[in-house]
């Protein structure tokens, strides 16, 4: 379990250094139009939600349930892409933006673009093992074993060869050549047959999880609905994908679709997985993560309220002060606004906590409220057969028990 503590630990930090990385190399050249395929500022911006989402699901996950490989697949994905966009921003600064300015450049556009292969290839297995992270069966275990050796022989025929024009890095070089000549030109030519049977295999993985919702039945089906609608429209998307590039490739035409609506179609993609895994958490408490993520929602949403309060008290205290009197007082703003904050905590705590509770937690709300009215009834009832009936249907509702019995010991009347 500190093995597992010390994992996640370091994959926040990277996460967030490599992302601050990114951020501020981005911004440095955000000037810069990036050749090929290599990823412009505001692409970067775009792809942030992933980065991000992704990594903070594994980790979620991974804390409550270490050995689920489902946890420990979103983190692999959300590290590579972190890993992707980082590089790629480090590369079109120091070879575009300001050429020269840092070491190993063109080796970073080479990771970049090799950890695409990464998140690429655990996309199948993201819509496969959700979320017991288990194959659906046995069979599905062959399919696996397919799409990884697949993607490793895209990636490896792919990474040795000369770059040809219009790949994903652009003009540039690459600097780690080893294979030139007619069989580099051959490669280049069939290098991405094997990665097309990924994409068949995301397609495919998110039929099947249509057919997993056919066949489950309680709650595990409630925990599948609203994940099938974001399966459902990344294999739309990737079968719209495939569709577009076979047109581009036999019909040899110019691309006529913009790249800026496939990259809002990808993360809209993804957005819409991680909302439907949100909601399996929040509302049917898949992996047990729904009291973390409940103090979270509680008390991010109230910071920001509060500093919006804070901030806008502030404000509105300063101009209405600097009408009155002709001149700013800070001091007494500050004041009157941490009074104000202070005051306005736990009423805003409360309400805020209310809400999510009847948005997500609704049973245990329901059951809070039916306790609450109990006890108001305890005070006014004196007949011990109405509160023993009134008792047994409370710890029905809240605790929902298969058999409830009550036993009450009776005082023997003194001799």
């Amino acid at each position: 379990m500190m093995k597992t503590r010390v994992v996640l630990w370091l994959a926040i930090a990277f996460t967030v250094t490599a992302t601050g990385m990114m951020l501020f190399l981005g911004y440095l050249g955000r000037q810069a139009v990036a050749p090929g395929g290599l990823e412009n500022w505001p692409e970067q911006l775009l792809r942030l939600p992933t980065m991000i989402g992704a990594v903070a699901l594994g980790v979620l996950i991974v804390s409550k349930q270490p050995r689920n490989r489902y946890g420990w697949l979103w983190l692999v994905f959300g590290l590579s892409y972190v890993v992707r966009q980082t590089a790629e921003s480090y590369a079109v600064f120091t070879l575009v933006a300001r050429p020269g300015a840092l070491p190993l450049g063109l080796e970073m556009a080479w990771l970049g673009d090799r950890s695409w292969f990464v998140y690429i290839t655990t996309t199948p297995f993201i819509l496969l093992l959700f979320p017991s992270g288990r194959f659906p069966s046995r069979r599905w275990r062959a399919v696996g074993w397919v799409i990884v050796l697949s993607s490793l022989a895209s990636l490896l025929s792919s990474s040795f060869i000369p770059w040809p024009e219009g790949a994903a890095v652009g003009p540039f070089e690459n600097p780690f050549v080893l294979i030139e000549g007619p069989l580099a030109t051959t490669i280049a030519d069939y290098w991405a047959v094997p990665l097309s049977i990924v994409f068949i295999a995301i397609i495919a993985s998110a039929v099947s999880i249509l057919r997993r919702l056919r066949r489950a039945k309680g709650e595990e089906r409630q925990q599948l609905k609203w994940f099938t609608l974001g399966a459902s429209f990344v294999g739309l998307l990737m079968l719209i994908n495939v569709i577009y590039a076979s047109i581009l490739v036999l019909g040899e035409v110019p691309e006529f679709v913009p790249q800026w609506v496939w990259d809002v179609a990808n993360q809209a993609a993804y957005v819409a997985l991680f909302g439907g895994i949100a909601v399996a958490i929040l509302k049917y408490r898949l992996y047990d993560v729904d009291l973390v993520i409940r103090r979270t929602l509680v008390y991010g949403i109230l910071t920001t309220v509060l500093v919006l309060i804070y901030f806008g008290t502030i404000l509105s205290l300063q101009n209405a002060l600097l009408i009155l009197t002709e001149r700013s007082q800070s001091e007494m703003t500050t004041v009157l606004s941490t009074l104000a904050i202070a005051s306005l905590f736990n009423p805003l705590r409360t309400r805020i906590q209310g809400f999510i509770d009847r948005r997500f937690y609704r049973s245990k709300y329901d059951a809070q409220r039916t306790l609450v009215l109990f006890g108001k009834t305890l005070r006014s009832a004196v007949e011990l057969d109405v509160l023993t009936d009134d008792l047994v249907q409370i710890v029905r509702e809240t605790l929902q028990p298969e058999h409830v019995s009550l036993w009450l010991h009776r005082q023997p009347p003194e001799a």
